[in-house]
């Protein structure tokens, strides 16, 4: 688990990027999520965003 996060942590701008253009295309009017404070928690906004406009869309 530890390594998956400091992955995760490293990789944060490029998760936060998928996902926010995952929310766009899943979306017909996406709200993008606003900075969260950090790297890693605008990266877990970001899934959030996308995981609940996908189950919205369908």
């Amino acid at each position: 688990m530890r390594d998956w996060l400091c992955r995760f942590n490293g990789d944060t701008d490029e998760v936060r990027s998928l996902f926010t253009a995952v929310l766009v295309s899943a979306m017909d009017d996406p709200v993008v999520p606003g900075a969260a404070g950090s790297r890693l928690a605008d990266a877990v906004v970001a899934v959030l965003a996308a995981a609940s406009g996908l189950a919205g869309s369908m």
